[in-house]
C-alpha cells in the first residue's frame, strides 16, 4: 500500500487580481515554495520568508489537470484491475482549488478507467459489473452524495476495517452515467 500526495496550484481569479491579492506561491515539481512577506526586526526593512514543502509531485497553474491525471493518477490505475483499491481525495481550504483539480480529471478518469476495463476484462475473459458511491466528510461527519445527503456512520468490522454503514452504491453501465451521477 503506498500513499502519494501531489499538490496542484490553482490559477489566480481575475476578481482576486482586482482585490489586490498577490500570487505567493511558486513550484518546481517536487516541491512548492510559499513566499511570505515580513519586516525585519527594525520594523521598517521589507523581507520575503521562503517556505519549502515537498511533494511526491506538484503542479503548477500552467500544468494541465490532464497532465495531473496522466502522471499522477494513470499509472496506479491498474491497481483495480487486480483487487486493489485507488481513493483519490482532495484536501484543503475553501477556494483552495479542489472542485477546480477533480472536475478537471474526473471525466478522464472515467473514461479511462471504462475503456481500460474493457479491454482488460475481455483479455481475460472475465464478466464486470461497476458500482459508484460517493460521500462527502464535512465537519467531522459523513454524508452520501448519492442518496439526499443523508448522514452516515462509520463503522469497524471484525477485520478491523472501517465501514461507511449505509452507503448507497449505484450499478453504472457506462461512464456517461458515472459523469450524470458526479453532476
Amino acid at each position: 500500500m503506498k500513499i502519494s500526495v501531489c499538490f496542484k496550484k490553482r490559477p489566480i481569479f481575475h476578481q482576486e487580481l482586482a482585490e489586490g491579492e498577490i500570487d505567493v506561491i511558486s513550484v518546481v515539481n517536487p516541491k512548492i515554495y510559499v513566499h511570505d512577506c515580513k519586516y525585519k526586526v527594525d520594523g521598517v526593512t521589507k523581507t520575503i520568508e521562503n517556505t519549502e514543502f515537498k511533494f511526491d509531485n506538484a503542479f503548477s497553474e500552467f500544468e494541465t489537470n490532464e497532465e495531473l491525471y496522466f502522471y499522477q493518477v494513470r499509472p496506479i490505475l491498474d491497481l483495480i484491475f487486480n483487487q486493489g483499491i485507488v481513493t483519490i481525495f482532495a484536501y484543503g481550504q475553501t477556494g483552495s482549488g479542489k472542485t477546480y483539480t477533480m472536475n478537471g480529471i474526473q471525466g478522464i478518469a472515467v473514461k479511462d478507467l471504462f475503456e481500460r476495463g474493457i479491454n482488460y476484462w475481455e483479455n481475460h475473459q472475465r464478466n464486470f459489473t461497476v458500482t459508484v458511491s460517493m460521500y462527502e466528510i464535512y465537519g467531522g461527519k459523513v454524508y452520501d452524495l448519492l442518496n439526499d445527503h443523508n448522514e452516515l456512520k462509520l463503522r469497524e468490522d471484525k477485520s478491523n476495517t472501517i465501514q461507511i454503514a449505509g452507503l448507497k452504491e449505484q450499478f453504472v453501465d457506462n461512464d456517461d452515467q458515472i459523469l450524470d451521477l458526479i453532476k
